[in-house]
């Protein structure tokens, strides 16, 4: 038997009023009493055991042994009329021999007499179990989560629990290994775990760790949206490129391609927004973003949003002729464009009309009409230029856009 306490060290044996041992040929044979003796509960420093009662006793007392054949009634044991009784003071972990003995005669009678012996069986208190440490996530997917943790020294199972917003707990399985895996989750999601490493005692009752540190765990992010282009300084070639945050992420990835997969910008950041400086001019560019989170000392990354695209000419020159009646406008060519429109209007950043759609061979158009109507001459003119490229059966345009303004 694995760590009996010796009787003796315990102190808690012989109660002073009946300090002799009970002979067994005092009593009848265990087999003239269907006991049932079972431990019924197990603390750490308690056992209780309950029995079926024998015909025509007055009373019970519980005896503990360390071999079997040595018997102690402990003075935690109190002498009980009832079918149960608990034996306290003990020490955790420790085994034992139980029986119990049916009396006849009162408790305070000099004429009590033990009248039978129950079958021996083996009783234990609980173990004081150390508590998990070292818990971490090592993995995830887009809806698990796998966790680790150190082994705990003569455990026989851990418990997992999700640690809830109501500071509350549920259990989610019951493991041997040191490792798992909680399935069944959503994308982007954040949750709380704690171990409690269990040990179960020969008489089958299991004893717990006491203390835990719930650990925050996260899936992969979610496919994280479309970026785009903030703001834009032609000037100085400076974009400011953003997206909307996924829930639970710890930080992004965003690259920048040219429309034929030359990479420009390779980059992370903890925010939702990126700079870009200088930015690449006269060339079709696409660029995409995914969140991550870190997992032991890694990234791990959710799905890239689709990709988005612009472009920008470093040259746009609008001249008008000298007689006000031709708008002339020149750029440089777009890489990568499959054409270019052209917009007029008389307001500033607004009532554009589209006047011209051309060719990606063209970097030069004449403007002498909006729509039916001539170019007037005592009107200034506004003058957008779009870049248009066809991505798979879509043909979409910069948001990115050539401006100019042409007066009196």
């Amino acid at each position: 038997m694995k760590e009996k306490k010796s009787l003796k060290v315990l102190g808690l044996f012989f109660a002073m009023a009946f300090s002799v041992l009970i002979a067994a040929a005092t009593t009848s044979k265990a087999a003239d009493w269907n006991a049932s003796l079972k431990q019924s509960d197990a603390q750490t420093d308690s056992v209780t055991l309950t029995w079926n009662a024998y015909l025509g006793a007055d009373n019970y007392s519980i005896e503990l042994s360390e071999d079997g054949n040595t018997w102690i009634n402990p003075s935690s044991a109190t002498w009980t009329s009832e079918t149960t009784d608990k034996v306290s003071s003990l020490s955790a972990g420790c085994t034992y021999y139980a029986r119990v003995v049916a009396y006849k005669g009162s408790y305070y009678s000099s004429q009590r007499q033990a009248i039978v012996t129950s079958e021996s069986i083996t009783v234990g208190t609980l173990p004081s179990v150390a508590d998990v440490e070292d818990l971490k996530q090592t993995g995830a997917t887009n809806d698990s989560i796998t966790m680790t943790w150190s082994p705990v020294a003569n455990a026989t199972s851990y418990t997992v629990y999700l640690y809830n917003a109501y500071n509350d707990y549920v259990k989610i399985n019951d493991t041997t290994d040191t490792t798992y895996t909680v399935t069944g989750l959503t994308p982007s999601g954040a949750w709380e775990y704690f171990i409690i490493a269990n040990q179960q005692t020969q008489a089958g009752f299991t004893g717990t760790s006491s203390k835990y540190v719930a650990k925050k765990m996260k899936t992969l992010p979610s496919q994280a949206p479309t970026p785009a282009i903030t703001n834009f300084y032609s000037s100085i070639s400076v974009a400011y490129f953003g997206w909307n945050y996924v829930t639970n992420a710890d930080g992004y990835q965003f690259q920048l391609y040219t429309y034929n997969n030359k990479k420009i910008s390779d980059s992370t950041t903890t925010g939702s927004s990126l700079r870009i400086s200088p930015i690449k001019r006269n060339v079709f560019s696409k660029y995409r973003v995914r969140a991550y989170i870190e997992v032991n000392g890694q990234k791990l990354y959710g799905a890239w949003s689709p990709y988005a695209w612009y472009a920008s000419s470093n040259n746009i020159k609008v001249t008008r002729s000298a007689n006000r009646k031709k708008i002339t406008l020149k750029w440089s060519k777009i890489k990568g464009a499959t054409g270019y429109k052209v917009y007029l209007s008389t307001k500033s950043g607004s009532g554009y009309k589209k006047v011209k759609t051309l060719s990606s061979k063209k970097t030069k158009c004449t403007i002498t009409k909006i729509g039916k109507k001539k170019i007037s001459t005592k009107k200034k003119y506004y003058i957008r230029l779009e870049y248009t490229r066809k991505v798979g059966k879509k043909t979409i345009s910069s948001p990115v856009r050539g401006e100019g303004s042409i007066g009196y």
